[in-house]
């Protein structure tokens, strides 16, 4: 009897254990992914760990993307002869990744890869019209150059750390994916014919922000940006930096479509502030800005007619140079210049005695000199560093040109004949 009990026992126990459906966990799966990747790398430790990789075909990259899921050093692709670039299962690359002077590749993709610790750089890819790198969250600098059919970049807002970003000559038509970045050290973003929008979240940019040649009707919305080191707008239709404060050093807007610039929040500029020829431009609001380090440049904005849009600006620490259809200059809280001022108007209404005779009886300008023109008549006058205005003169405009021609004539011909005695000497 006890025989057949213990039987029953066993066969119960048998026909529970096999019974059971133990499901793998995600936590189980991912666990033994990451081993086996483990295993991959430490299988041909060598390999992955080799500081250049020079991939010449998609079987030497195979050969990689099989044996490392990590590579430690950098890839090159030279003397490529396939129209596409496969990355296959490597996950890292913590170095470079590089494609340069290649017309025949015309796609690159990774749909493991998620990190690139060095330069992803691609140069002179006359065929690449796609990336993708679905999964791609970790970058240090990005240099595209001269890729000027890629259109397609799929990275899917994923990337949360990136240093620098240059893209130059492509046909993208947005640029975009980068909703989680912060900071900056570059971004430069250069002659993309097709390129009709700049949406960033950025709010520090260390180096550089430049943006130039780009589509006629580009769009640039960077609302967010509280401080630049150095920045440059040039032909471009619209631009967002209502939450700009600060620019360390120089900051120029140059031959823009623009008709409105709003930067109501910025309050100082550590280099040169520079206005230049933006032919619609003619709404303006700097009336936080409250010192310029270096100097102050408008010229030939075709719609400003009236410089009034400084209320709150106290200093600026290089000179003054005005330039275009200019009728009236305001500065209310204006109270020192360290250059020098120059002014040249062509409208008929400008009272240059406000700055050649201030009111106040001495200059806010103590770089030296203040040259004003503006009714055909011409003003000027030296400058004590104290503000004592001395040597004021007014000349008729028209016969100073007549006389600085001759002038300028005499002195070429004199040049001339200077440097045809010097050949002469040389060929004696």
């Amino acid at each position: 009897m006890l025989k057949i009990i213990t039987a029953l026992l066993l066969a119960a126990v048998a026909t529970i254990v096999h019974g059971i459906n133990i499901e793998e966990s995600g936590y189980d799966r991912e666990f033994q992914a990451n081993n086996q990747d483990g295993l991959k790398n430490a299988s041909n430790n060598v390999l992955c760990k080799k500081d250049q990789h020079i991939i010449e075909n998609q079987t030497d990259l195979n050969v990689l993307s099989n044996e490392c899921s990590t590579v430690d050093g950098s890839i090159t692709f030279q003397n490529y002869v396939e129209p596409h670039i496969n990355l296959g299962n490597i996950k890292s690359i913590n170095g470079d990744f590089l494609v340069e002077e290649n017309n025949l590749v015309v796609s690159v993709q990774g749909d493991s890869l998620q990190k690139i610790g060095g330069t992803f750089k691609l140069y002179d890819l006359t065929s690449l019209n796609a990336v993708s790198f679905p999964r791609l969250h970790d970058l240090n600098v990005v240099h595209w150059r001269v890729v000027p059919i890629l259109s397609s970049v799929v990275w899917d807002n994923n990337i949360d750390l990136i240093k620098s970003l240059i893209i130059s000559d492509s046909s993208l038509t947005s640029l975009k994916g980068f909703d989680k970045i912060e900071k900056l050290e570059t971004l430069n973003i250069n002659n993309n014919r097709y390129l009709e929008s700049i949406d960033t979240n950025i709010k520090y940019i260390s180096k550089q922000l430049s943006v130039s040649a780009n589509a006629d009707d580009l769009i640039l919305q960077m609302p967010q940006l509280i401080w630049a080191n150095n920045l440059t707008i040039r032909d471009t239709k619209e631009i967002n930096l209502e939450g700009l404060q600060y620019v360390n050093q120089s900051l120029e807007f140059i031959e823009n479509k623009v008709d409105t610039l709003q930067l109501s929040e910025l309050k100082s500029v550590g280099g040169t502030l520079g206005i230049i020829e933006n032919r619609h431009l003619s709404k303006l609001d700097f009336n936080n800005l409250s010192q310029i380090s270096g100097g102050l440049m408008i010229a030939n904005n075709n719609a400003i007619e009236k410089i009034d849009f400084f209320k709150s600006l106290k200093l600026i620490g290089g000179a003054i140079q005005f330039k275009g259809n200019i009728r009236d200059t305001d500065f209310p809280s204006l109270r020192l210049v360290k250059g020098s001022a120059v002014i040249e108007s062509s409208s008929d209404e400008l009272d240059c005695s406000k700055w050649v005779t201030p009111n106040a009886g001495s200059s806010i300008i103590r770089g030296g000199k203040i040259e004003c023109e503006a009714k055909g008549k011409k003003s000027s006058a030296s400058v004590r560093q104290d503000g004592t205005v001395l040597d004021r003169t007014t000349s008729d405009s028209s016969e100073e040109k007549e006389t600085n021609g001759s002038t300028t004539t005499g002195t070429n011909l004199l040049l001339l004949t200077l440097a045809i005695l010097g050949t002469f000497r040389l060929i004696v």
